[in-house]
């Protein structure tokens, strides 16, 4: 990668491959809001959310792979992060300042949200900025004391799915937590493939995620629950009709889900091959499953 040009260097550095998980739960949330046949969808802001949420998933991408490099949780022999600073191709100090200034536009194209809808987007904004920024700012960051989960669970599953939702309607509720849940699920995965791959090297730098609590076997079975709890949630959401038939669209996906699944079940303590690409495996699930998703409720609108 050494003599790849600057501009192309950056772009990796964001992880792109990620995206889908903050470009998903907005889409989702605008076409919901066509579903449930709400009349006051505000459709210039669907941009605003949409930006300012990529921009909240770059500034947590960058200053993650800054506090992994500096307290030596990704080293040239693991197999996290986007690799640019283990490789020495871009100076820390940049990674770190760019993750901070993407994180200060997120905010301020969020402002023009909270303008419109009021203050109840400057608190779930604060929260995702809470997630995201605190997610490795220091050795007790969430990532590091086994609360990752949770807060890439909140911040790209729920929060991002009702803060959309209400960014473009003014309107929230428990039903849209409920939606929200399979791609939650999903999102939760691709952190849970990285950590499980990460497992042992983990270990060694000293810090606690889910993979260290669980070992490798349970890690496994929590891989299954997370990926196919997001079938048998959409599946719950046709069964009590909380979406239509057009949304077993998802269960197309399922050869991915199992092939996944498949290689993190030969996943050894001395052979992690299997499983270290897994996390971009994950993440071009979740984008299958999501458009599937958002696919299938435009269908139910339309048939």
């Amino acid at each position: 990668m050494q003599n790849l040009p600057k501009l192309k260097l950056w772009f990796m550095a964001t992880r792109p491959f990620s995206f889908t998980a903050s470009i998903i739960p907005v889409l989702f949330a605008l076409v919901l809001a066509i579903y449930l046949n709400e009349s006051s969808i505000n459709w210039w802001l669907f941009p605003v959310a949409l930006f300012g949420a990529v921009s909240f998933h770059i500034g947590a991408n960058l200053v993650s792979d800054y506090y992994d490099f500096k307290f030596g949780i990704d080293t040239k022999e693991t197999y996290g992060g986007s690799r640019i600073l283990v490789e020495n191709l871009l100076p820390p100090a940049s990674i770190l300042r760019a993750g901070l200034i993407s994180f200060a536009f997120g905010f301020s194209v969020g402002l023009i949200l909270v303008y419109v809808r009021g203050y109840e987007v400057l608190l779930m904004g604060l929260a995702g900025l809470f997630c995201g920024l605190f997610y490795t700012f220091s050795r007790k960051g969430l990532k590091y004391i086994a609360l990752g989960d949770v807060a890439i669970f909140i911040a790209f599953g729920p929060l991002l799915v009702i803060g959309s939702y209400f960014s473009l309607t003014g309107v929230y509720g428990w039903n849209i937590l409920w939606y929200s849940l399979p791609i939650g699920f999903l999102v939760v995965a691709i952190l849970h493939a990285n950590n499980t791959r990460d497992l042992f090297n983990d270990m060694k730098a000293n810090i606690k995620t889910i993979p260290i609590f669980l070992g490798l076997k349970g890690s496994q079975i929590y891989y299954y629950f997370l990926i196919f709890g997001a079938y048998l949630l959409v599946i719950l959401q046709v069964i009590t009709k909380s979406l239509g038939p057009y949304s077993l669209l998802v269960l197309l996906t399922l050869p991915v889900a199992l092939q996944n699944t498949k290689s993190i079940a030969t996943a050894k303590s001395n052979d992690i091959n299997p499983i270290i690409a897994l996390d971009v495996k994950t993440a071009q699930l979740h984008m299958q499953f999501g458009l599937l998703l958002i696919i299938s409720i435009i269908l139910n609108i339309l048939l």
